[in-house]
């Protein structure tokens, strides 16, 4: 290991001590995620991971993919990792770790000696670009972080507050050939030297390649996540890595997400409502029926007024009895104009129950509009509400007089 003062007195590192402090500003944005469990006052770092491989055909079509857009494959799949990240959280400017490798020939010693410095990468993903036109993006804010990598995470996470516990860290790394950040292969090595920064990671994202195959894997901190979480998590990963290679130029917000057994139930299973009703049965004869099973249940509610199914069915009752007495039956149709509230529920319910069937009116509509709905359906019994019309000067008055066959006009409160 180099001595952290030495680092220090190093007067190239004081330009790139410029850098970082411009580059990340006030305080660190991390991505925040949705967690399973809260996170613990005391973090026990109890470490899992889940790994998925990703067929030959899928990494041949990425391969191509990062030849077409002149890009290397760390960039590349990072781009998809941060793709995903602005999914989830709908943040277009957050920070992620990678990691940087060097193994340094001491003079005392004929092994080399391992030394791996995390590096902060920053995403910017505003204005919702195509995945195209932000990777080019990404690649330049890689290989300027590549270019400052030398200073010391340990002075970033003291001067950006990074090692606070309330945001969520993760890390991304490229196992087993060079990448833009690191000229040297990231090893097993490598992770093990890092493991103190690994260890603080809710998320550690490590892509091995190996003869043109790659292993997603993803380590998690078990406090903070469920396995089915992580699982779900590569599914998406592994989704819209098919969407990008099938359509490179399609906005970021439009790429797929979901997998084909995600789609199959949130579009599907959980739309399955069908119910088989009986045919032989009125609306009001099945809320009839519903009275009888729960009659001190809550059957309405409207701001401060609730009714029960017993009491929604008396008041229901007495008004179709009313009706009835006004000459309402089969083939009588009675308007409706009221404002939606419990005593439309019990005008809409007694109109069935009398036998007939119901006009709604709306208020906003013009008078001539109403004259008209009235006039044509020959409306003689109107339900509507004491005061309902009044803003516009009580014009449901003047619509009920011209109808020419309104013979009643009841107002429920």
């Amino acid at each position: 290991m180099i001595p952290q003062n030495d680092i220090y007195r190093r007067a190239d590192l004081r330009a790139q001590e410029t850098y970082w402090r411009n580059r990340l500003g006030g305080d660190v944005r991390a991505p925040q995620l949705y967690l399973d469990h809260p996170r613990p006052p005391v973090p026990a770092f109890l470490r899992a991971d889940v790994s998925q491989d990703l067929d030959r055909q899928l990494c041949q079509r990425i391969h191509d993919l990062c030849g077409r857009a002149n890009s290397t494959l760390d960039v590349f799949l990072l781009a998809v990792l941060e793709t995903l990240l602005f999914r989830y959280t709908d943040q277009e400017d957050f920070i992620v770790w990678s990691l940087s490798s060097d193994s340094l020939q001491r003079l005392d010693s004929r092994a080399p000696e391992i030394f791996t410095n995390p590096v902060t990468l920053c995403a910017n993903l505003s204005g919702d670009p195509s995945f195209v036109a932000f990777l080019d993006r990404l690649a330049r804010n890689v290989r300027e972080a590549a270019t400052h990598r030398d200073y010391p995470f340990e002075k970033i996470q003291r001067d950006r507050n990074i090692q606070q516990t309330n945001i969520s860290r993760i890390m991304f790394a490229l196992v087993g050939m060079p990448t833009v950040i690191s000229a040297e292969p990231i090893t097993e090595d490598h992770l093990d030297d890092a493991a103190e920064y690994i260890n603080q990671c809710d998320l550690v994202f490590l892509l091995t390649s190996t003869a043109g195959n790659l292993t997603v894997t993803c380590q998690y901190d078990a406090e903070l996540f469920e396995a089915s979480t992580i699982h779900r998590l590569l599914g998406h990963y592994e989704t819209l890595l098919r969407g990008i290679v099938a359509q490179p130029t399609a906005k970021l917000s439009q790429l797929p997400l979901l997998t084909e057994l995600e789609q199959k139930q949130l579009i599907t299973e959980w739309n399955d409502t069908k119910i088989d009703f009986a045919k032989d049965q009125c609306v009001h004869e099945l809320f009839e029926a519903q009275v009888e099973k729960t009659p001190s249940a809550i059957a309405a509610v409207y701001e401060d007024q609730q009714l029960t199914y017993r009491e929604l069915n008396n008041r229901a009752n007495q008004l179709a009895r009313y009706l009835q007495k006004l000459g309402v039956g089969p083939d009588v149709l009675v308007g409706i104009c009221m404002e939606r509230s419990i005593p439309m529920i019990i005008g809409l319910l007694g109109i069935l129950k009398a036998g007939g069937a119901y006009v709604p009116l709306d208020s906003g509509y013009p008078k001539d509009r109403r004259e008209f709905i009235l006039r044509d359906a020959q409306v003689s019994v109107l339900l509507t509400q004491s005061g309902f019309g009044e803003e516009s000067g009580s014009s449901m008055d003047g619509a009920d007089a011209r109808s020419g066959v309104l013979d009643s006009r009841i107002q429920l409160v």
